[in-house]
């Protein structure tokens, strides 16, 4: 893992790797088959994206930050690599290749909007990464304190030009149902910590094609 490979990379292709990495680490913190090792690794490694991608995306030549983003995405690979991700991917997959979208691109999108759907089944998680993205959370309910996180996601996404919904993408309307449909296929729902039916799918790309996280 050498980072001076990366100084090179264009700020969008910084922001899709970037936040690929971010959609492991995630993911894989809200994987079902999560464990301490991976928790950590994955907490570390959101802690390290949320510090340095901005700087990487902004200014390609710093190398602590080209640094730190290869770490991070070192340990949230390996985690990954042994929780797995979830919902997140599995609804990126749902859109991308038939959009011809690139996959850091559809993960990044699809970040917020699953960590919105899932925060009833792990808010104590979720409070964690929004900590570990420097969010205050102090005093808030754990339902308060698991919005920030997603908010956060939305945050960075918007600061480093990724779009926020299906529609600013340019994929029609009419392709939601077969989107669902493509999601519902995907064996990597079984690690997903809140199920997801057939009207759960439906609902979630609806509201990713709108612009709409709650």
């Amino acid at each position: 893992v050498d980072p001076t490979l990366t100084v090179t990379m264009p700020p969008g292709l910084t922001a899709n790797t970037g936040l690929d990495a971010l959609s492991h680490a995630v993911e894989a913190y809200m994987s079902k088959e999560a464990s301490p090792f991976t928790d950590a690794l994955a907490l570390e490694a959101v802690r390290l994206i949320a510090g340095n991608l901005p700087v990487a995306y902004s200014q390609g030549e710093n190398l602590g930050a080209r640094y730190h983003m290869s770490l991070a995405a070192l340990l949230a690979g390996i985690a990954l690599s042994n929780a797995g991700v979830c919902g997140g991917h599995a609804l990126a997959y749902g859109f991308a290749v038939r959009e011809g979208l690139p996959h850091g691109l559809s993960c990044a999108v699809a970040l917020p909007y699953i960590m919105a759907y899932n925060a009833p089944a792990c808010p104590t998680r979720l409070v964690r990464v929004a900590r570990a993205m420097g969010e205050r959370v102090s005093g808030l309910s754990p339902r308060e304190a698991a919005s920030r996180a997603v908010e956060a996601v939305a945050r960075l996404n918007s600061g480093l030009g990724i779009a926020p919904s299906l529609r600013e993408l340019k994929v029609p309307r009419d392709a939601i149902p077969a989107i669902a449909q493509g999601v519902l296929v995907e064996r990597l729902l079984a690690r997903n910590p809140r199920p997801i039916t057939s009207q759960d799918a439906l609902r979630i790309v609806e509201g990713m094609w709108e612009g709409r996280l709650a």
